[in-house]
């Protein structure tokens, strides 16, 4: 998802860790030399909003808070990148 977001300059990603407290997530994303931006949800607040059945979850969401898609499951970078395409088309 670092790459999607890298190489798609009108793209922002957003990751949400569930039921965790800020040091675990704080060692895993410098233990994976991760730099995207994670949320917490301790509680699974936002989780239940979203009706997540299963982590991970990708949502894209435009730039007025319209849900226009999820994918449950492992994303593989081509798929997003359809994804991506497909949204900015329907745009148009």
């Amino acid at each position: 998802m670092e790459e999607v977001e890298a190489e798609n300059e009108d793209t922002t990603v957003l990751a949400v860790n569930v039921g965790e407290d800020l040091g675990t997530v704080q060692d895993f994303v410098e233990e994976g030399g991760y730099g995207l931006t994670i949320l917490m949800d301790p509680d699974g607040l936002l989780s239940q909003k979203y009706l997540i059945g299963g982590v991970p979850t990708t949502y894209y969401i435009d730039k007025n808070g319209i849900n226009l898609g999820a994918y449950q499951g492992l994303l593989p970078k081509n798929r997003a990148e359809m994804f991506l395409e497909a949204i900015r088309e329907n745009k148009q």
